[in-house]
């Protein structure tokens, strides 16, 4: 089955914006550092309880999991017509209070997670009239995915490193959904039912969601020999130049290349001769040894 890339953004959000909210596993101290808060870091007083949420700028519908602007604040709360544009679809979230709360709103009937068993029920004067799996309102939106632990412990490592990730890649595939009566019968309505797939995300086997960080893209030789010429010839003048130089002599220090690459380059952008001699105007340039 393809798989489908599909990109979005992806936000660390207070954890005193989720109703009900006692599953927060992210903390923020007082240095801007992201630490796990669990049982064996237990709640520090100093770190303030954050939570992730990937957001979608997709289509929005009655009572789906969002997160509201209401420009003085945010609030996450299941959307209604009324709210227009002020609301981004959650796709998918750290806390299982909002990815498995104990009781939502769903149409004009209250479900609750009864006896803890992923699944949701309706009652009326203490009779079951309407149950259904915990995935079965995910697939319609009204609950979140979940991010799986060792995302979780990933993106707090890269943040910690000074890499504030703020956009991921989530795989996605066709599913196609067949009466069970007709499920391999080759009847009409199966055959309808293949002409109109719909998209999902691909989850793990715990159900959480498959989710990557978006790797950044490495120049080719040849963007390298562009850079190195516009340094030769004094045309790094935007910042956009700049940067690319920067990135391209962090990326060198790196990344191992043999000695053939490294003098094939400089030879090419006419920084050295062929026997590897520093050309004009280069030949000045004094780089003082670090004590």
């Amino acid at each position: 089955m393809e798989t489908i890339k599909k990109e979005y953004r992806i936000s660390l959000i207070p954890g005193n914006l989720i109703p009900n909210n006692k599953t927060s596993i992210i903390g923020l101290t007082e240095y801007n550092e992201l630490t796990n808060l669990n049982e064996t870091h237990p709640i520090n007083p100093y770190c303030k309880a954050n939570d992730l949420i990937i957001i979608s700028d997709t289509e929005i519908k009655e009572g789906d999991c969002c997160i509201k602007d209401w420009g003085i604040r945010q609030e996450i709360v299941q959307y209604h017509n009324d709210f227009g544009n002020t609301c981004k679809k959650i796709i998918a979230t750290s806390s299982k209070s909002l990815s498995r709360p104990k009781s939502f709103q769903y149409g004009n009937m209250i479900m609750e997670d009864i006896n803890g068993d992923g699944s949701y029920y309706f009652a009326k004067d203490t009779e079951i009239e309407f149950s259904k799996p915990r995935i079965y309102f995910i697939n319609l939106g009204l609950l979140p995915y979940e991010l799986h632990p060792s995302f979780v412990d990933e993106f707090i490592i890269q943040w910690n490193k000074g890499n504030k990730i703020e956009k991921v890649i989530v795989d996605y595939e066709n599913y196609i959904s067949v009466p069970m009566e007709h499920l391999l019968t080759g009847s009409d309505v199966e055959k309808e039912c293949e002409k109109h797939p719909f998209l999902l995300p691909k989850t793990s086997k715990d159900g959480s969601i498959i989710v990557h960080f978006i790797k950044k893209r490495k120049n080719t030789k040849t963007e390298r020999l562009k850079i190195l010429e516009k340094l030769e010839l004094g045309e790094i003048t935007s910042k956009q130049d700049a940067q690319q130089l920067i990135n391209l002599l962090k990326a060198a220090q790196k990344n191992k290349r043999s000695k053939e690459d490294i003098k094939e380059t400089f030879e090419g952008a006419g920084i050295i001769d062929k026997n590897g001699n520093l050309k004009h105007p280069y030949k000045k340039i004094y780089f003082p040894s670090e004590k």
